[in-house]
């Protein structure tokens, strides 16, 4: 389906009608039987019924068509037969000179190229439901197969103008753009394109290329139901098959399968865990998926626009318009960053790529963060406090006024001689009732009940001190009920790490009016006081500490809890910040029992 960049007349369809394919079959296959036009963009498809029952697909090829590319094209579709198997691809049909390509004519005397194969059975995808997760990862391994087998292909890139090849997609956007019926439209694909650009021009020479099928759309995967397992899948029409970046491929794939979609980026990590099982993606081809499969949503609504203004009654190249439309405004108010921590995630990646290194910088530099309750802390006895579902302080504090559940935390610690109290990083709590904990994943209900920082029991206005230089980023009174209260966040640039931040939550409301955005703030400074609970969110008496990657378009707000399915993923973008507390070794998820303190920071944990 090559589309020069000029709207020349020789790209029309070619003219044949369903009795030309008729004497064509027999002419050139020997095969007697009836035709029938089926859709298509720029060729002419006819479904060939032979009287024996058996059935065909005739193509005949627009006329800018390269003999070399459809033997390319070939060697494509043979390739895929032999990894996907018999019936689930088209599989070529010999023409009786021993070939699989021959030329023809047309009554304006236009020359075609002409092929047939045999008809895989089965309903387009765009017809079948349910899309459920083992359906879109069935899917995502069949399209990793696929790249798999057309990436074999050993031949040269060819010099190609394909409308729908990413090596291009900036050019043909902003070619066709004017295409699109109003300036709002025109402003979606606008801004989808600079983020697709700003993403790519780092990490483009990292992206492997190859030759690819890259039209895995929900018209060319065939489903056949099956009542003793998952449906079996098949794929036809290799037509847009180009050398490109081979992450295009599985990128058209996500973007195909996100459409209709309650949870569009659920339905994307369902496909793209099955397809890196299959086909292993490198992390920048991660970093670049989400806005390729933009980008790939962006050439439908463009290039369908342009086609039909050029060719209106046919309508099958409108066919995915109003799907794409919803999903491009869907995805609008979609956090491209999050996206690419969860496709990470799916790929079994850790999901932030900081990660890694953060962790090992804060064991490297442990000993020199200052402390955060201040030197008057310093050989304190402290006490770990349970607060996982079912404990025995959960317990206690349940049907308790939060007046009532700080006085029972403080007698708790005069009990144990303890100054301070110390809440678990990683901890399954039941405290997060209200509505604003509850998170809609995966098409249902889940409440965020898994504790994202440490939490620290002092007194009130007991001073909050920096554990190594940072500015103020963030100052603001999350003032809803059972919220942050007064929270400052501060970021921090050390030379041998990457950038994070910290966050300090449930503060005095004096302590915002004491700190500007942009002011440094030294190591060991003291910056904020913790707020009581009328003024703090609604809480006992605490400093919540975390450490956060990412603010995301959160700003003052990050979550400080998370749902128990997206734990591994908000862990990674909120990492144990028990280190910065003081702590030896890092939270385990399991255990929560590491409360070890370094003999540098003079702090003395039991456990409850």
């Amino acid at each position: 389906m090559n589309q020069s960049l000029d709207h020349s007349e020789h790209l029309r369809r070619p003219d044949f009608l369903s009795n030309d394919a008729v004497s064509l079959v027999s002419e050139f296959f020997g095969i007697d039987g009836t035709a029938k036009e089926l859709p298509g963009e720029r060729d002419r498809n006819f479904l060939i019924q032979q009287s024996k029952g058996q059935r065909f697909v005739l193509k005949i090829f627009n006329q800018c068509e390269s003999k070399e590319l459809l033997e390319i094209q070939n060697e494509a579709l043979t390739k895929t037969l032999n990894v996907l198997g018999s019936g689930r691809s088209p599989n070529l049909i010999e023409i009786q000179n021993n070939d699989f390509l021959t030329k023809i004519e047309s009554k304006t005397g236009i020359q075609h190229w002409l092929r047939l194969v045999g008809y895989v059975e089965g309903i387009p995808m765009a017809e079948y439901t349910p899309h459920n997760e083992e359906f879109l990862h069935h899917l995502g391994m069949m399209c990793g197969d696929m790249t798999r087998a057309v990436h074999s292909i050993e031949h040269e890139p060819l010099q190609s103008d394909l409308l729908w090849n990413m090596n291009q997609v900036s050019e043909t956007l902003e070619k066709f753009l004017f295409y699109l019926p109003n300036l709002e439209k025109q402003k979606i694909v606008q801004n989808f394109l600079q983020l697709y650009q700003k993403t790519l021009e780092p990490i483009e020479k990292q992206l492997r290329k190859g030759w690819i099928q890259n039209d895995a759309n929900d018209y060319n995967i065939l489903v056949q139901p099956n009542l003793e397992g998952p449906p079996i899948l098949g794929m036809i029409d290799f037509g847009d098959l180009c050398h490109s970046f081979l992450v295009a491929d599985p990128a058209v794939a996500i973007a195909y399968g996100m459409l209709e979609k309650t949870e569009p980026v659920d339905a994307a990590c369902q496909l793209i865990r099955g397809y890196h099982q299959n086909f292993r993606l490198t992390e920048p081809e991660v970093e670049i998926l989400y806005p390729m499969a933009l980008m790939r949503l962006c050439l439908t609504v463009t290039l369908g626009a342009f086609q039909q203004s050029n060719d209106p009654e046919n309508t099958y190249l409108g066919i995915s318009q109003n799907g794409a439309w919803d999903l491009l405004e869907k995805l609008r108010n979609v956090l491209p960053n999050f996206v690419h921590y969860r496709l990470r995630e799916a790929c079994g990646m850790e999901p932030c790529p900081k990660t890694t290194v953060l962790k090992s910088w804060l064991k490297t530099n442990a000993p020199e963060f200052r402390q955060i309750l201040g030197e008057s802390f310093r050989n304190q006895k402290s006490k770990v406090i349970d607060l996982s579902q079912s404990s025995e302080m959960t317990l206690a504090l349940e049907g308790k006024d939060v007046w009532e559940q700080q006085e029972y935390i403080e007698n708790f610690l005069d009990k144990n001689d303890a100054v301070f109290g110390i809440g678990k990083y990683g901890e399954c709590r039941s405290c997060y009732s209200t509505d604003s904990f509850l998170q809609q994943v995966s098409g249902s209900s889940e409440m965020r009940t898994i504790h994202l920082g440490v939490d620290l029991f002092v007194p009130n206005k007991t001073p909050i001190h920096a554990p190594l230089d940072g500015v103020v980023v963030i100052s603001q009174d999350n003032a809803g009920d059972l919220d942050y209260g007064p929270t400052i966040i501060l970021k921090h640039h050390p030379e041998s790490g990457p950038d994070f931040y910290t966050l300090y939550g449930h503060l005095s409301r004096d302590c915002l009016k004491l700190v500007k955005i942009g002011q440094k703030i030294k190591a060991g400074e003291a910056f904020a006081a913790t707020g009581n609970c009328d003024e703090n969110g609604g809480w006992p008496t605490h400093l919540h500490l975390q450490l956060v990657l990412d603010l995301l378009d959160f700003e003052g707000n990050v979550p400080g809890v998370a749902s128990p399915s997206q734990f591994d993923l908000w862990q990674s973008l909120s990492p144990d910040p028990s280190l910065l507390a003081g702590f030896v070794r890092e939270t385990s998820v399991d255990g929560f029992d590491k409360t070890e303190l370094l003999d540098e920071s003079g702090l003395h944990v039991q456990h409850c």
